[in-house]
């Protein structure tokens, strides 16, 4: 007790001290508030007067600046009125003043040199009050930057004395809380303190009652050994008693016998048991308890010999079981250990066997395995290669025809017109309002496909990725927020309606199907996904469990396992669901982590990373918002802010693309966006890169739903320029465009001179100069010529007439149109013509005549039945043909223009005025036949690499 009152003393004296201090720390909160406050007062108070000394110098400034212009104004007027004078005294005097004016000759000249002087003095100062003028409004600028800037800091300082004095109200209310909370402490301290003595003299009381019960126990624990003792001795007394009681017992049966011998002498000694009377009537009472006792001890005989018996039986029967039964055992064990005996010869041996067949079948399966290892390993090297050669990127684009229960014409009056070139893999987008615009967006893609012509093709671009994602190499396939869905037939011959399906759906089920191809035995696969956005430059966990609008930035990354393809699909689709923004301005990445491991070898698992991203290009835009000057004209700073940071996405992606190319892996800059930080696994050197979207062939330049096609576009020549390659696809010379329109602008680029004409477009441009390179010394223009000569017959071109370029432009006909608009074409859309060669054609002809076949028996070529012999080379050809001037042809030349790279036009064939008619009637008779054969030969080509699936790139 004295040491729990101790404490309790101290305490006392201790609350004292406690307000104290929580007076001081008050004061001293109050001291700081308040010196808080006079500071900013005083700082206010500062910025105010700088200001106003500020505001002060710019309107003496401003006055000196009048005054400047004032005098500049008097300079410019004393000059002028110099200059009028000056022209007043050049002017020419009448012949009879002249000998006049001798006498004042030297006084006017000295005037004239004085006001030559006054007027270059007048404009070294006009020229100097003019720099002072321009110092000045400098200076000007530069106060009324400063006073910008001061505006800005005191509304600064405002803000902040603002948020000091909430800060002050706040720590103020706190104050009065923690005054509030040691009042209640106090109080209960006090309550406390009460208690305590409460508890302290029940404590007594306890104590007490404690000591009571304790000598109370020990009291309790004698007398519980002095009633051990009684107990034990009322034991012995208990076995003395049951001692005594056997002996009794023993003398009851003493005494049953003798009442036995008694019973035989009863009659015998009647008499003597009259005498006795007297004394077997208290004998017979006796008799009949001890009679009673053993009748009892008869019944518990009889009992315990009859469970005796029964037991004896059991006994006996258990013996006799045991005795049956032990023989079959033995001879069950016997037999046992006799087949194991004889099974066991056959056995060693099989093992025996099995183990020579196994040791015989890894010996030969060494081998085989060692080439399996080295099958694939060729593989993977290969498709590395071809990867290479793609530079890790392919850009893969689907050409979507309108359906025909739509209604729409063939060309809207007003919208976009998207062609494709499906053998070069060229894409080109123009306004269908101003079909006479020059500028045209073109991009070079690795494969075009489409919904009617060229059916879509997963080896050509899905298949290619995903397998080098099987093989290790991270992947990322890039498509566009609000592109059209894949248009693809159906599985099942019978059904031929076509499904759409989006990127990420067809990516996840190809990637299933490759998982799971082969015997699920010998692989095994793992594969986890997260889904992710990217908006307004803050990255949102679409999988999480709380608000995906309360961004946390070290909230942890959801990642699910996922089973099979609908799995998937269900985490996807919930996860689009928690979208925080329009799908317009947010990108959103799909990460799907492969953990694949071949159980058949020995290598190790591969682990790779597939990521799907959908790049956002901002909410549609419509033929109101094109007319105005910024694309954010009338928008809120939000709304700017959160397009821009789409845009700097996009940027940063396709800058993260070039500089991997080019950079050093550790100059890449991965950190101008959040979406590049996301991606940066998969888009760094080794990488692969598939960029996969669907675009419709016509679309309406008024339309507010979807996507541009247009910024579409944009951005994929943005990839192509990043990712390079363009001329890698080019086609060979026998590949290219082989109508007459293509060969005659072969002809026109290669009769003028060189520079006055560019080609068609950057890539081909660079095929040009490469090709030009390449064919400096050879015979190509011969060969060409040779292969033109066989496909339409030498009487068909001698029938032309060479005429010069036109350098003009000059407008195409609907008859010489070379790109049908149709939707319904069947043959792939040739591209611009390129330059062949820089060889020089034959020189042109002197004049125009038909000459004979050299052999005889020949028949006339007839359109395009006719052609020379297979097997003149292309040196001969073109040697006869230098030697041979009037078998030059003469072609209807196109107009050429030069052009940006990023755009192109059209080229334009027109008939000249002097041109006759018979030639004519030949150029339109052979464009008619060549128009048919190419659609001819274009299906077949087009069936023939459908069919063609050797390989997975083209």
């Amino acid at each position: 007790m004295r040491r729990s009152r101790a404490p309790l003393d101290d305490e006392g004296d201790e609350d004292p001290q406690l307000e104290a201090g929580d007076a001081e720390q008050q004061a001293g909160d109050g001291e700081t508030l308040a010196q808080l406050l006079l500071d900013m007062t005083a700082r206010v108070q500062s910025e105010r007067e700088q200001r106003g000394l500020v505001e002060t110098r710019n309107q003496a400034l401003l006055r000196e600046l009048d005054a400047l212009q004032q005098e500049l104004l008097a300079l410019r007027t004393a000059s002028c009125a110099s200059a009028a004078s000056e022209s007043r005294a050049e002017e020419p005097k009448p012949t009879e003043d002249v000998a006049a004016d001798a006498d004042a000759g030297e006084f006017c000249w000295k005037e004239l040199l004085d006001a030559k002087k006054a007027k270059e003095k007048a404009l070294v100062e006009a020229h100097q009050r003019a720099m002072q003028v321009l110092e000045l409004n400098a200076c000007v600028s530069m106060q009324h930057d400063e006073l910008s800037a001061l505006r800005a800091r005191s509304k600064d300082d405002r803000e902040a004395r603002e948020r000091s004095e909430s800060a002050a109200k706040e720590l103020q209310q706190e104050r009065q809380l923690l005054a509030q909370e040691t009042a209640l402490l106090r109080a209960n301290a006090e309550q406390l303190t009460v208690e305590m003595g409460q508890r302290s003299a029940h404590f007594k009381a306890l104590l007490e009652k404690w000591t009571e019960a304790q000598a109370q126990s020990e009291h309790r624990e004698r007398e519980s050994a002095a009633l051990r003792e009684q107990l034990q001795a009322a034991r012995q007394r208990a076995e003395l008693r049951e001692r005594e009681l056997e002996t009794l017992r023993d003398e009851r049966d003493a005494l049953q016998r003798q009442s036995n011998q008694l019973k035989g002498a009863v009659a015998a000694r009647s008499a003597e048991a009259k005498a006795f009377q007297a004394y077997g009537a208290s004998a017979r009472e006796h008799l009949q308890t001890q009679g009673a006792a053993l009748q009892r001890h008869g019944v518990y005989r009889r009992h315990v010999n009859g469970l005796a018996r029964d037991a004896l039986a059991s006994v006996r029967g258990l013996r006799a079981t045991l005795t049956q039964t032990r023989a079959p055992l033995v001879a069950i064990q016997s037999d046992f250990r006799r087949f194991l005996e004889r099974l066991r010869a056959p056995v060693l041996t099989l093992v025996e066997r099995s183990a020579r067949f196994a040791r015989a079948a890894q010996a030969e399966h060494a081998p085989l395995r060692q080439a399996l290892q080295s099958a694939e390993l060729a593989r993977r090297h290969l498709h590395e290669q071809l990867w290479s050669a793609r530079r890790n990127a392919l850009l893969v684009c689907q050409l979507q025809n309108a359906a025909a229960d739509e209604g729409q014409s063939e060309t809207p009056p007003s919208g976009r017109l998207l062609r494709a070139n499906y053998a070069s893999g060229e894409l080109f987008l123009r306004d269908g309002a101003a079909p006479e615009a020059a500028d045209v967006l073109a991009v070079k893609c690795d494969a075009v496909l489409s919904d009617r012509a060229r059916e879509w093709d997963r080896h050509e671009s899905v298949t290619p990725l995903l397998q080098s994602l099987l093989d290790g190499r991270n992947a990322c396939v890039a498509t566009f927020v609000g592109a059209s869905p894949l248009r693809m037939a159906r599985s099942s011959a019978a059904d031929s309606s076509v499904r759409e399906v989006a990127v990420a759906e067809l990516l996840l089920r190809e990637l299933f199907a490759a998982v799971d191809a082969g015997d699920t035995r010998f692989r095994c696969a793992r594969l986890t996904i997260s889904y992710l956005a990217v908006f307004n430059e803050a990255v949102y966990d679409l999988l999480g469990l709380e608000d995906a609008a309360a961004a946390t930035e070290t909230r942890q990354m959801v990642v699910l396992e996922v089973q099979n393809a609908e799995e998937a699909l269900l985490v996807l689709a919930g996860g689009r669901e928690r979208l925080p923004t329009p799908a317009g301005l947010a990108h959103t990445v799909v990460t799907v982590c492969l953990a694949y491991e071949r159980l058949l070898t020995d290598a190790p698992p591969v682990k790779a990373k597939l990521q799907i991203v959908e790049l956002a290009l901002g909410p549609s835009s419509s033929a109101a918002s094109v007319a105005k000057p910024l694309p954010w004209a009338g928008a809120t700073a939000e709304e700017v802010k959160q397009r821009v940071a789409v845009e700097t996405g996009a940027s940063a992606l396709v800058t993260a693309l070039a500089e991997v190319r080019v950079k050093d892996a550790a100059f890449v800059r991965y950190h101008s966006s959040k979406l590049t930080v996301l991606l940066q696994d998969t888009l760094k050197a080794g990488a692969k890169f598939l960029a996969l979207v669907a675009l419709p062939v016509s679309s309406s330049a008024g339309a507010g739903g979807g996507t541009d096609p247009a910024a579409i576009v944009r951005v994929l020549q943005q990839m192509r320029a990043a990712v390079g390659g363009g001329d890698c696809g080019a086609s060979p010379p026998a590949a290219r465009d082989r109508s007459v329109e293509g060969f005659m602008n072969r002809l026109a680029l290669q009769t003028q001179t060189e520079g006055l004409a560019l080609p068609f477009s950057s890539l081909d441009m660079q095929d040009a100069a490469r090709r030009r390179r390449e064919g400096a010394g050879g015979g190509s223009w011969g060969a060409e010529l040779e292969r033109m000569t066989k496909r339409y017959g030498r009487e068909a071109l001698e029938t032309l007439e060479a005429t010069a370029p036109s350098s003009t432009r000059q407008q195409t006909t609907a008859d010489d149109a070379s790109v049908d608009c149709g939707y319904d074409q069947l043959a792939p859309v040739h591209p611009l013509p390129r330059a062949s060669s820089s060889s020089c054609p034959p020189p042109p002809p002197t004049a125009v005549r038909k000459l004979k076949l050299s052999r005889r028996g020949s028949k006339p070529s007839r359109g395009l039945g006719g052609a020379p012999s297979r097997h003149r080379s292309a040196t001969e050809a073109s040697t006869t043909t230098r030697k041979r001037q009037q078998q030059a042809v003469a072609i209807l030349l196109p107009a050429t223009k030069a052009v940006r790279s990023a755009t192109f036009s059209r080229p334009a064939a027109t008939t000249p005025a002097t041109a006759t008619r018979s030639p004519l009637a030949a150029v339109f008779k052979i464009r008619r036949e060549t128009a048919s054969s190419a659609l001819k030969k274009s299906v077949l080509a087009a069936t023939c690499h459908l069919q063609d699936k050797r390989t997975p790139f083209r």
